[in-house]
């Protein structure tokens, strides 16, 4: 995030260069492993603050600049990258493939200009931060 952040170019090119380098680091996929299934500690907490901190600060420069549709809010982006860590075929290289098949959907679906709205509300980070209560 801080390299997306640093990053004084197009801000929508600085947003999906993050999207795929998170995808690469498959942090996701441990997230979908682990919640729900500890309390995470004060400091866990307080990296996780950090890291929303960071994320809202990118997604509100890519807002700004118009690269996003403006019916999705940041919270959007954590359960997207869930849905791709889910893409598992076996074969790393084939998963890796797949995931950024699907990323680059989902970027399109971000930078949609059609005017078509989503339906419901986007997740609330309350309700996304609730999950890893046991």
């Amino acid at each position: 995030m801080e390299d997306a952040l640093a990053d004084q170019g197009d801000p929508w090119a600085a947003f999906t260069n993050f999207m795929r380098r998170v995808v690469d680091a498959d942090t996701h996929s441990l997230t979908l492993r682990l919640v729900g299934t500890f309390t995470p500690t004060e400091e866990l907490y307080g990296d996780n603050a950090r890291a929303q901190e960071l994320n809202i600060r990118l997604f509100e420069r890519t807002r700004e600049a118009g690269a996003i549709r403006p019916d999705i809010e940041v919270d959007d982006i954590a359960l997207l990258f869930e849905q791709l860590a889910a893409v598992r075929v076996g074969d790393e290289e084939r998963t890796r493939q797949l995931r950024h098949r699907y990323l680059v959907l989902l970027l399109e679906a971000l930078h949609d200009r059609s005017g078509f709205r989503l339906p419901g509300p986007p997740p609330s980070w309350e309700e996304i931060d609730r999950r890893w209560s046991i």
